[in-house]
């Protein structure tokens, strides 16, 4: 997993794994020199939340909660990346902090470069931050769980360590920090949950967030993601209407004429 260095009891939460309780335990970030962050936050949010509602459309939703998302963690770049039906990946939203150009918007990506499990990892817990990709990984010991015999899933940990392949494209790319966040939503026409894309922050620094800037965070991918469903909803309905009317307008042009019982045989 990803080290911690201090301890604030409860700052990562508890998550019920096969009958265990697990408790995270994180670094205590000190925010005395930059004022209250959960008022700071609260503000943002509150102002994302308006804007979000306000959004005529998906792309304005996504620009919005790309920006807000950049004040709320302070990354240097914030991309919206939208997966098409076969998984394939493109940024459709590109936010930069002053001096940085945008270099990603509107390229495409392979669905090879997130595999199906990832994906699955991405629906189930829709929040993820590498505060640094320098960290050294923390073993888990024991390595097997001596009341279970298995592995210990990490599936809902805040700290899961990372693949070394995704931290070698990080650096690569001169990514020093990174944080993602899932926008899911219940497909009402699928009836299952849909990842519909993610929102995802890149930061040439290491970058630590508080807890509670990681819970607005998750917040305001909720606000999105439910925003995106309502949009899309409604656009599929406008369709339906749309096509309905079509096929009547045809049903009619189409129909074979009336039978006048007037007209004399």
């Amino acid at each position: 997993s990803q080290p911690t260095s201090w301890f604030t009891i409860g700052g990562g939460g508890t998550k019920n794994n096969a009958d265990l309780l697990i408790v995270e335990i994180e670094k205590r970030v000190d925010h005395l020199k930059s004022g209250n962050p959960t008022r700071r936050d609260l503000r943002i949010l509150h102002r994302a939340s308006q804007r979000i509602a306000a959004s005529a459309d998906v792309f304005e939703a996504c620009t919005v909660a790309a920006e807000e998302v950049q004040k709320l963690t302070g990354h240097d770049r914030v991309m919206i990346n939208q997966f098409d039906r076969e998984w394939h990946g493109c940024i459709q939203v590109e936010v930069c902090s002053p001096g940085l150009s945008q270099q990603y918007l509107g390229l495409h990506f392979p669905a090879s470069d997130i595999p199906p499990q990832a994906r699955q990892l991405y629906k189930l817990n829709p929040f993820r931050m590498i505060s640094t990709v320098n960290y050294t990984p923390s073993p888990i010991i024991p390595l097997m769980n001596p009341l279970t015999n298995d592995p210990l899933d990490l599936t809902f940990s805040s700290f899961r360590s990372v693949s070394p392949v995704h931290v070698q494209y990080l650096r690569n790319i001169g990514v020093e920090s990174s944080m993602s966040i899932s926008i899911v939503f219940n497909d009402v026409f699928q009836q299952q949950k849909k990842l519909w894309g993610l929102v995802v922050c890149h930061g040439q620094s290491p970058l630590f967030l508080a807890h509670d800037t990681r819970e607005s965070c998750q917040l305001l991918g909720q606000l999105l993601s439910s925003r995106i469903e309502s949009l899309l909803y409604s656009q599929t309905e406008e369709r339906r209407t749309a096509m309905k009317s079509v096929v009547h307008e045809l049903s009619s042009v189409n129909a074979p004429p009336s039978f006048d019982s007037s007209f004399p045989h």
